[in-house]
């Protein structure tokens, strides 16, 4: 009778354990997930940051050939899928060479070739002006070291 009882025991010993388990693991990831998502998200407002160019309206009129509002929302859409692929890289911006860059700019043209279907002349342009960018980067990567 005895190994019954301790049988038994344990039983409610384990179950009980993994019942407060599950009610803890409810709570923990929930604080870690946001933890994460505000990371990234002041990672992309840095960036965002980093990349706004003050000679936009003269890099359009090349890209385009002229400023319209359909070649800005092409360009301003060109950067967002930028910074969202150099956002979903692991790490800082710091972490950020060349190489990542520009496969980064290589998979955001490509976004846009196939969202907007714009000529290839446009695309070569935009992937260029969108590359010498990287230079921005340098500054913030070295704060962050």
């Amino acid at each position: 009778m005895s190994t019954k009882k301790s049988g038994s025991f344990f039983g409610v010993a384990v179950l009980l354990g993994a019942i407060i388990g599950y009610l803890v693991s409810l709570f923990v990831p929930d604080k870690t997930r946001r933890q994460h998502k505000k990371a990234l998200t002041s990672q992309a407002e840095q960036l965002k940051d980093l990349l706004t160019d003050p000679e936009e309206r003269e890099k359009i009129k090349a890209i385009f050939g002229k400023h319209t509002t359909k070649a800005q929302s092409t360009y301003q859409e060109a950067k967002d899928h930028l910074i969202s692929n150099l956002t979903d890289l692991k790490g800082t911006i710091a972490d950020i060479d060349k190489a990542k860059y520009q496969k980064a700019v290589t998979k955001a043209v490509s976004q846009i070739k196939k969202d907007k279907k714009l000529p290839t002349k446009q695309l070569t342009k935009l992937k260029k002006y969108l590359e010498q960018d990287f230079s921005r980067l340098k500054p913030a990567a070295k704060k962050q070291a």
